[in-house]
């Protein structure tokens, strides 16, 4: 099983707000916000059928299944123009 080790980082932008959120929970501004994720993943060539990634929202599942399996992974589809009513 292959592990990952992914780091994604993203700016932090200032603003009164940021700033206001800051200050309520003494936590020290950064240029920068960064989350690491250390995963397990099955490998695209071994034996398997269903694959979960679980976790609450924001957690990074879709982020981790990217990078992991970028080119298998089902993104989204155009649904058919229905009629309603029918």
């Amino acid at each position: 099983m292959p592990a990952i080790d992914l780091t994604v980082t993203c700016p932090i932008h200032d603003s009164f707000r940021v700033q206001q959120v800051a200050g309520m929970f003494d936590v020290p501004l950064a240029e920068r916000a960064a989350e690491r994720f250390e995963v397990d993943v099955p490998g695209t060539d071994e034996e398997w059928q269903i694959g979960l990634i679980v976790g609450p929202s924001g957690s990074g599942k879709s982020t981790v299944a990217r990078h992991a399996f970028k080119p298998h992974v089902y993104e989204s589809a155009e649904w058919a123009n229905r009629p309603r009513g029918g």
